[in-house]
């Protein structure tokens, strides 16, 4: 059950009502999810994620006289020392922004959440947008209400995403001789793929760990690692196995929408990479959703210019840019905000990387991780 809240933001609009969903509306939002292109980020089990880490969940819907919903609208508030900021959705590359039926809903709902933000206070907000669904509406009004675009042209970030149809087609079109002879090098070299095996859950944590403490990035909560996968129904959510005499050297996760497959979380052991797991694994994962009827793989958000942008292009999928926008509530918070970044990364990388172990990471509170994140 949620969390009771003091302040439940409501309003009524003529026949139309805006308020916090709850619970109880937990199917019915999946289903308008499901039924409208909507994204895996913007599914209800997000809020119990999100409130996990101490965060305050806005979910928000828009219905009828009759209860059917019309709209809705996620986004998170993530409370920090003159940064408090509300996101559409946290992290990169999690599509987020309104989902409605017509237009006048998803002004009522930008509407709403301007007004959220201005009351709850905060320093700036972000909205990424989701690729596939018809934006020009949310864009108009958002720069109405005085957002911006967050990125320069050829600075956004970019996701790939594959059409689907047949695998075949797509191994000799899609594919450049170089990945295919990558691919079946891992083959031959007996690497495998097993599918969906939860036994490798914990092997999929540790592996994130060590790529994560080599790349010099906050270490997941493990509490947080596995709450996605108890959060949402099996055939949500996969992990691929890339498994080499009995031991996993590669693995990915696999993200379900009714017409979408995301990639995420492509995790390796550097001493293997030789062996190409990943190449294989994003081979059996265009094949897998090829096989289940699924209309796109997304590769997921990707700096232009970066390593990966260029791994993720050999496949030969379609480079999209992304929609971020942002606002800025308070300019004052915003100046220092930016003035202070490069001494706030350096001293964070030294907390998360030196001073803190990952026993006393998955020992924190909420709140004392929150306060710890804010350098």
């Amino acid at each position: 059950m949620d969390k009771p809240q003091q302040n439940k933001y409501t309003c009524k609009n003529g026949m139309e009502t805006i308020r916090e969903a709850t619970s109880q509306d937990s199917s019915k939002w999946d289903k308008f999810v499901n039924n409208n292109n909507g994204s895996f980020f913007q599914y209800y089990e997000w809020k119990k994620f999100y409130e996990s880490q101490g965060h305050k969940a806005f979910f928000i819907l828009a219905e009828n006289s009759n209860k059917d919903i019309l709209g809705i609208f996620p986004f998170i508030k993530i409370s920090m020392f003159l940064n408090t900021s509300i996101h559409s959705m946290p992290s990169s590359g999690r599509y987020g922004g309104p989902i409605a039926l017509d237009e006048k809903t998803e002004d009522l709902l930008l509407d709403f959440f301007d007004n959220i933000c201005k009351k709850e206070r905060i320093s700036y907000t972000y909205i990424l947008l989701n690729p596939y669904r018809d934006t020009k509406g949310i864009i108009k009004k958002l720069l109405s209400l005085g957002f911006r675009a967050r990125y320069k042209e050829g600075k956004r970030p970019y996701t790939f995403t594959f059409k689907l149809g047949s695998s075949e087609n797509i191994w000799k079109t899609n594919f450049s001789k170089n990945i295919r002879r990558k691919v079946r090098s891992a083959e031959r070299q007996g690497v495998k793929i097993l599918d969906n095996q939860w036994k490798y859950l914990q092997d999929y944590y540790k592996m994130t760990l060590h790529v994560y403490k080599k790349l010099h990035n906050k270490l997941p909560l493990e509490k947080e690692f596995f709450m996605p996968f108890d959060l949402f129904d099996k055939n949500k959510i996969h992990i691929h196995i890339a498994h080499l005499n009995n031991k996993p050297i590669a693995m990915n996760c696999n993200y379900y929408t009714k017409k979408i497959c995301y990639m995420v979380g492509n995790v390796s052991i550097r001493e293997y990479l030789s062996y190409h797991p990943n190449n294989l694994l994003a081979w059996f994962t265009i094949q897998d959703a090829c096989n289940r009827g699924f209309e796109y793989v997304d590769f997921g958000s990707t700096a232009p210019k970066s390593s990966h942008f260029q791994w993720k292009k050999q496949y030969g999928g379609t480079p999209v840019p992304l929609q971020y926008y942002e606002r800025t509530y308070s300019p004052v918070k915003k100046f220092i905000r930016d003035k202070t970044m490069r001494p706030r990364v350096m001293i964070r990388k030294l907390i998360w990387n030196k001073l803190v172990s990952q026993e006393q990471v998955n020992a924190m509170s909420p709140k004392m991780r929150k306060f710890l994140e804010w350098f």
